[in-house]
């Protein structure tokens, strides 16, 4: 049986304050996917500070929550020595 992902995550600090939501966009031009194929989702949040924060995402089909998992990121921009 074939299903439509929502795919969703969200950002959180190093002391577990909530940063941001992030939507993710599937494949351009997949909407429907059959059980146990690959996907590809992309989805981003530009102004986030040096840090290390937690991605919490989920994946759902309806009202049910399918998969959840959690990342650790770490953002380390270099810094200007002028």
């Amino acid at each position: 049986m074939a299903f439509t992902p929502v795919i969703n995550g969200v950002i959180r600090n190093e002391a577990g304050e909530y940063v941001e939501r992030i939507r993710f966009e599937l494949q351009e031009g997949k909407q429907v996917f059959p059980p146990l194929q690959n996907l590809r989702a992309e989805g981003g949040y530009a102004s986030l500070a040096n840090g290390s924060y937690s991605l919490e995402i989920e994946v759902g089909h309806g009202s049910n929550i399918i998969l959840t998992e959690l990342h650790e990121v770490l953002v380390n921009y270099p810094v200007d020595e002028q």
